[in-house]
């Protein structure tokens, strides 16, 4: 399960970052703001991920793509404090220049195998 997680992690961040979609303005409109929509993964992201500076949203992005294991609690891992059973489906998300985030996967949509949800910690 780890494995199809982190694939999937790593190609949606991965196109976000080649189609620079973290430059994409976002209106403050829906809670979540949906930018790569596939058949087997969505990227969203929360209202207050969306309106970061663009600069910011490429870190994140940058910070999700690249996540690691870890057997001690830190941010930008996934460890025991966010992923106990070690299926790459949560971590905390900390840079500089933006509050801290979760990055989410979730198991919830018919169209969409997997959704990827990147919120800050206080929407979360």
């Amino acid at each position: 399960m780890s494995e199809v997680n982190d694939e999937l992690r790593r190609s949606v961040f991965t196109e976000a970052l080649d189609k620079r979609l973290y430059e994409i303005p976002m209106n403050h409109g829906p809670m979540l703001h949906e930018i790569v929509r596939r058949t087997d993964v969505c990227l969203t992201l929360s209202m207050d991920v969306a309106s970061l500076l663009s600069e910011t949203k490429k870190k994140l992005f940058e910070t999700c793509l690249h996540l690691v294991h870890s057997k001690q609690w830190e941010p930008n891992t996934f460890n025991y404090a966010c992923d106990p059973e070690g299926v790459h489906e949560m971590a905390t998300i900390k840079i500089d220049d933006a509050p801290k985030c979760f990055m989410k996967i979730d198991y919830i949509s018919d169209d969409h195998p997997r959704v990827i949800t990147l919120a800050t910690s206080d929407e979360y």
